[in-house]
């Protein structure tokens, strides 16, 4: 019996891939998510994300962020007031200059920041412009909290695990919320308090300045009046929450439109002032010879 030539079978067809069309990615969740954000007119969604954003940034990057502070008060020099007798005058003098001296890295950070506040006004606007719209206010609140915990870590590196009003570590978060709020918020809080904030136009900006500075620093030195200064997580942010009350109360803008003043302030740019009519628009145009009046 002759064998027949065995017929070639066709090659099993490949299976097409399981489709992930019903199942979307990281980024369709975003945009879903910032749209979510975009919807709700309360704006209390996004100030919860900025709350909760914030918190978990100044965990994560507290150590990093507290480097260069660290470093500038490593070059400059550290002092203490260990041998001084605690209750005296040379002892609250060592005090103030050791707070002030404790100061000088978080003080180079912040110049450095206004050095480059147009860099920082440019990246803004174009990371803005790439994002979903519901993310867009978050970005200002966000850099807040990071630009504040940069100062915050680096001038408490040693006491971060310190606990005040909340933690020191989570305090960052609560200029980011701040910013938010004012921003958000500020020009319904004018609406509501119009006398208030006609009668402070009248007093000149370096009386409101001196204000906003002499009333913290003020605080600060009755509630520090002790022999050894206790609670000083708490005292100290309080300090700092007053001071962010009088700085919206003495010094945001009028109308409170904040996003636009920081936008101005920032980029240090001269607000376009109208074109003159050309000269030849504002004169009447001359007589024709023999023309009838």
């Amino acid at each position: 019996m002759t064998d027949r030539p065995s017929t070639p079978q066709p090659a099993p067809e490949p299976q097409p891939a399981a489709t992930t069309s019903d199942s979307p990615g990281l980024g369709d969740s975003l945009n879903r998510f910032f749209a979510m954000l975009q919807r709700d007119t309360s704006g209390a969604l996004s100030l919860l994300v900025v709350l909760v954003v914030g918190v978990l940034l100044s965990y994560i990057l507290w150590v990093p962020f507290a480097q260069p502070t660290e470093i500038v008060n490593d070059i400059v020099g550290d002092k203490n007031c260990a041998a001084k007798q605690p209750g005296t005058g040379e002892m609250r003098t060592c005090a103030a200059t050791v707070a002030a001296w404790k100061m000088v890295g978080p003080l180079g950070i912040g110049v450095a920041v206004f050095v480059l506040r147009k860099h920082l006004a440019k990246w803004i606007t174009k990371l803005s412009a790439s994002l979903h719209p519901g993310a867009r206010p978050l970005v200002g609140p966000l850099l807040a909290t990071l630009l504040f915990l940069l100062v915050w870590a680096g001038s408490h590196a040693s006491t971060g695990g310190q606990t005040g009003i909340i933690p020191q570590k989570a305090f960052p978060a609560i200029i980011g919320v701040y910013t938010y709020v004012v921003v958000r918020y500020g020009p319904a809080l004018q609406q509501k308090m119009p006398t208030f904030f006609e009668k402070r136009e009248r007093l000149p900006v370096i009386v409101r300045v001196l204000i906003t500075l002499a009333v913290p620093t003020l605080v600060s030195l009755l509630i520090t009046n002790q022999d050894r200064v206790s609670d000083t997580a708490q005292k100290e942010q309080f300090v700092v929450l007053i001071g962010l009350t009088l700085a919206y109360l003495m010094l945001s803008p009028k109308g409170g439109d904040i996003a636009g003043a920081a936008a101005e302030r920032l980029s240090m740019s001269p607000a376009p002032q109208p074109t003159a009519a050309p000269a030849a628009w504002s004169q009447p145009a001359p007589k024709t010879p023999g023309a009838s009046t």
